[in-house]
């Protein structure tokens, strides 16, 4: 008997469903256990050159395989109930079930990767030889929030706890004691204030905190530009 239109879309959505889903589980696989290793041991310019070119075409491929794996885990699921809650006849392991849990997961992938920007719109880079890491991680923040205009609705990240905590958690109380703290002086206190007022102007950015040195394809770009420009001072 021939096979029926039901059977053949089914063998070709399995297929797809496979191969996609192989080629979103490599990806993930290289995201989590080779890039957010191997990252931080490049030196700052083969960074630079590295992460451009290599995490988009990375990220492409992830996404369209997730994307590809969703589509035809639903696709799949819609002829589990179409044919009684089989794929084929005397078929049990893919219940409807199953088919379910994997479309959610390799859709939920999908949904929280699409929101990375591909592109760079401005950049910028220093150094100072005389200076302290927390120094350079407040001037950081503060040269990245005067390249967002007033209105702007986006999210500011930093490696750097104090920085994100400083902008989210204490200065407004420094503020109100006439930038005085409990513990003592504050550090830096020219470099907070200025931070401070500055995000205060731009009510509509959120400051987030990220880990560093954890394969994030920006952060590790920002480190790269770093590196760079302290390496030619």
């Amino acid at each position: 008997m021939s096979p029926t239109l039901s059977e053949w879309m089914n063998m070709a959505f399995r297929w797809i469903h496979v191969v996609a889903g192989i080629i979103w589980i490599g990806h993930l696989y290289f995201f989590n256990f080779v890039n957010s290793r191997v990252m931080p041991a490049l030196d700052g310019d083969v960074k630079r050159k590295v992460v451009p070119e290599l995490l988009p075409r990375a990220l492409y491929w992830f996404r369209w395989a997730a994307l590809w794996t969703w589509v035809t885990g639903i696709l799949l699921l819609g002829l589990v109930y179409s044919m009684g809650g089989a794929l084929v006849e005397g078929d049990s392991a893919w219940s409807p079930g199953n088919a379910t849990l994997l479309a959610f997961a390799q859709g939920l992938a999908r949904l929280l990767e699409l929101r990375e920007d591909d592109r760079i719109v401005e950049e910028c880079g220093g150094a100072d030889p005389a200076t302290t890491n927390n120094r350079m991680e407040l001037m950081a923040m503060i040269a990245g929030l005067r390249m967002l205009p007033a209105d702007s609705k986006t999210t500011l990240y930093s490696d750097s706890n104090l920085c994100v905590q400083t902008v989210n958690q204490w200065a407004a109380g420094w503020e109100r004691r006439g930038w005085r703290r409990k513990g003592g002086p504050i550090a830096n206190l020219e470099l907070v204030k200025e931070l401070w007022e500055l995000a205060q102007a731009r009510p509509t950015v959120t400051v987030q905190w990220i880990k560093a040195h954890d394969g994030s394809r920006w952060n590790e770009y920002a480190d790269a530009i770093a590196t760079e420009q302290a390496a030619s001072n």
